[in-house]
């Protein structure tokens, strides 16, 4: 049988690190944008959840993973390719997965969606959704 994942929300601007929403302080995700001309790089780095976190209360919740939303990319390529054993608050459960998204890739548009991304005046837009999500416990 398969397990349901959970979900919790942290949305970023393109910046060096991510705080959860005020009413969800309850965990830091840091994260590396960059770009230049031809190249936007995003790398999830590493992820401590703070001693409030409802996760941390859920001992159904083993092991996590992060996914993020950017552009029209596949979703699965914008998750880390592994979960991590939930660790206690105040630890850092380091992931290090980046992705390297090349603007001039005649396989895809990202140059134009990018730039119309980033001059959207919808205060939704131009942000990366990031969620921490549980794995499915597995059954022995």
């Amino acid at each position: 049988g398969g397990g349901r994942r959970r979900r919790s929300r942290c949305v970023a601007q393109p910046a060096h690190t991510c705080n959860s929403r005020p009413k969800e302080k309850y965990q830091h995700l840091s994260i590396v944008v960059s770009e230049d001309a031809d190249v936007v790089s995003i790398e999830v780095v590493a992820l401590t959840l703070a001693p409030d976190a409802p996760l941390l209360a859920d001992d159904s919740i083993k092991q996590l993973f992060v996914e993020y939303k950017f552009l029209s990319c596949d979703p699965e390529l914008l998750e880390t390719p592994f979960s991590l054993p939930k660790l206690p608050a105040g630890n850092s459960m380091s992931f290090n997965f980046k992705r390297v998204f090349r603007l001039d890739d005649p396989q895809f548009n990202y140059r134009d969606e990018l730039a119309s991304w980033m001059q959207s005046d919808d205060p939704s837009v131009g942000r990366i959704p990031f969620t921490i999500v549980s794995e499915p416990p597995t059954e022995d």
